[in-house]
């Protein structure tokens, strides 16, 4: 952190905190990771705080939804900061769809599953299916063909 010392709350220390965040979950130590991703996504808010929709926040907020569902088993805070994530994942998106909604969606589902409300965990589950298939069709339907008078013209 002395490297930037004049500017202590900048991007690439809340990355590298994320970073060592991620490492903590990977190694089962969820209180660590907890720590150290708040510490990201509370320099990432002060950095970003005119542009308060940022990837970088949602990012960090689906992070701490991970560690406290999948390490700490607290569903009702992973849920908290998925729903957070999701709101400002669709925010950057304005709405359309999008691999990371998507992939919220299913996080949001997770959440539910492991508070044991099956309906909701569904609800969002299918979200997220519709979601990803209405991408694939995007992805696999092939560009129009131009009308006659807009092709090239051929000798």
């Amino acid at each position: 952190e002395q490297v930037y010392h004049e500017t202590p709350n900048h991007p690439d220390i809340a990355r590298t905190l994320g970073n060592l965040g991620a490492a903590w979950r990977a190694l089962g130590d969820g209180g660590q990771a907890v720590s150290f991703s708040q510490r990201a996504l509370a320099i990432y808010e002060q950095v970003y705080q005119e542009t308060p929709n940022h990837p970088d926040i949602a990012r960090s907020l689906r992070n701490l939804g991970i560690v406290y569902e999948q390490n700490l088993s607290d569903y009702s805070k992973a849920l908290e900061y998925y729903q957070k994530a999701l709101t400002m994942q669709k925010a950057l998106h304005e709405g359309k769809n999008h691999a990371q909604v998507a992939q919220v969606l299913r996080d949001v589902g997770d959440a539910y599953k492991g508070l044991g409300q099956q309906e909701q965990a569904l609800d969002y589950y299918h979200k997220a299916r519709q979601m990803q298939q209405e991408l694939q069709n995007l992805e696999s339907t092939p560009p129009p063909t131009p009308p006659e008078s807009c092709r090239p013209a051929t000798f």
